[in-house]
């Protein structure tokens, strides 16, 4: 099990000149991965209503709606960036990472294990986007639909009513 201890157990020296993370470099590390988890968050924007409606609590935008390209776009063009990232660490740098720090038989397994994941966040993207489109984009309407008639819509029934 000492393979667990060795990113930790490592002197302050060797680690400093292998990862190369002084003092800035902590605050970029952890700026970056600030910003990755925000992002990621956005992506519940895509599948709850405040992608569709921007919160009130939001300064100079509460209220507004989200115009579907401004939300698909981004989306679309993230989802493919992670799909090309992580395809691209897993083809060519993950042996790299291997022989760098002496990896062999069933740590090669766990090590695969935790980041194949990463694999299926392009493609997840991708369809949570397709599906926000496919809501939000609006074909040309049928041929004598009028769109101004509205439909009705059945509203629930009210649980403080008193009779």
């Amino acid at each position: 099990m000492a393979w667990l201890e060795r990113p930790s157990a490592m002197r302050p020296r060797t680690s400093r000149s292998h990862y190369g993370f002084p003092g800035w470099g902590t605050a970029y590390v952890f700026g970056l991965s600030f910003l990755l988890v925000g992002l990621a968050l956005l992506t519940l924007g895509l599948v709850r209503p405040w992608g569709e409606v921007v919160p009130r609590w939001v300064p100079w935008l509460g209220g507004r709606l989200v115009r579907p390209l401004a939300a698909v776009i981004p989306a679309a063009t993230g989802a493919l960036a992670l799909a090309l990232l992580w395809s691209s660490v897993f083809l060519f740098v993950i042996q790299e990472i291997f022989v760098t720090y002496g990896l062999d038989g069933f740590e090669r397994v766990v090590v695969g294990a935790c980041y194949a994941p990463l694999l299926l966040w392009g493609p997840l993207l991708a369809a949570v986007t397709a599906s926000y489109a496919r809501r939000h984009l609006r074909r040309s309407p049928a041929p004598g639909l009028d769109l101004r008639d509205p439909v009705p819509v059945r509203q629930a029934p009210s649980r403080l009513s008193v009779e």
